[in-house]
């Protein structure tokens, strides 16, 4: 998130080079994790280039075999951050970072959205899951409490 977690800088796509491997990650993860919910967090459709590709997952961290991601990624570098793990995905003359972000079933749609278009994510993930939405619990207008 962000396209900083590689212990080498990594490279930067156009948007044409950037689309393949968008559904090439995608795809890729999806036949590892059978049957979680996998989807690239969307991204301005009119950025030159990208730094990383954002990738939310509906899977808990111990049901996660990150070294068959790597795998099937071609990674050679794995860095877990809290709820963000990343890959260094080998592109043209170095590493194109993909972050795996780590979501609850029941928040993913939530969680897709709010990550949706944003550059940089000033509350953790964690924080919204465990913090912040049970203080303000959703409700109907008018509905009794």
């Amino acid at each position: 998130m962000g396209g900083n977690a590689l212990s080498v800088p990594g490279e930067r796509l156009t948007a044409e080079q950037y689309v393949p491997v968008r559904e090439f990650v995608e795809n890729k993860i999806a036949s590892v994790l059978n049957g979680a919910r996998v989807a690239v967090i969307p991204s301005y459709a009119n950025k030159p280039d990208f730094g990383d590709i954002d990738v939310l997952v509906s899977v808990p961290d111990t049901e996660i075999d990150y070294t068959s991601i790597a795998s099937v990624l071609g990674s050679s570098q794995i860095v877990r951050n809290g709820e963000v793990t990343s890959f260094g995905l080998p592109v043209l003359a170095g590493l194109f970072q993909v972050d795996l972000v780590q979501s609850r079933e029941e928040t993913f749609d939530f969680a897709l959205r709010y990550f949706a278009f944003n550059t940089g994510f000033c509350i953790r993930f964690e924080t919204i899951q465990g913090t912040l939405l049970p203080k303000f619990p959703l409700q109907r207008i008018g509905a009794q409490p």
